[in-house]
């Protein structure tokens, strides 16, 4: 029991060392289907906190979008993209759902682009599958903190 205490323990402050040495950062990047792209956000951790939310949203991301599920947009629309950056590592996520649902008309689902049609976003999304919720929200909160970060 001792050496698997020991093990752990020597695991975390490995995994710490290296995370405090290596460079973590976010990039929003919004692309239009016309392959225009314009940047929304950009975040490098130069302080103990950031460094350590983005490491727990590398997580949460890593989590939300299994390797067949980075990719949330059709053929031929713009779309969102979502870089983190651990050391030499990137993980980077797409979504359309930003920018189509500046239209207060249309949600987005896993399944596509819908109308609304008198619904409400909500109750349309709380009917869509889990892990698309779980990726969505996710991707949101991506975005709120490496705008706000940016921002300040």
């Amino acid at each position: 029991m001792k050496t698997l205490a020991w093990v752990c323990l020597a695991f975390f402050c490995l995994h710490s060392y290296a995370a405090r040495g290596e460079e973590l950062a976010i990039s929003v990047i919004e692309y239009a289907s016309s392959g225009e792209s314009k940047e929304l956000a950009s975040v490098r951790a130069e302080d103990e906190a950031t460094r350590k939310e983005i490491l727990n949203l590398w997580e949460e991301a890593a989590r939300a979008f299994p390797q067949d599920r980075r990719y949330l947009y059709g053929p031929d629309s713009g779309f969102v993209a979502i870089t983190l950056t651990r050391g030499k590592s990137t993980l980077t996520v797409r979504s359309w759902h930003p920018l189509f649902e500046k239209n207060p008309n249309l949600v987005v689902t896993s399944h596509g682009v819908e109308t609304l049609n008198e619904r409400n976003r909500e109750e349309v999304l709380k009917s869509d599958k889990a892990w698309y919720r779980n990726a969505r929200k996710c991707f949101d909160k991506i975005t709120a903190f490496a705008t706000a970060k940016a921002g300040s």
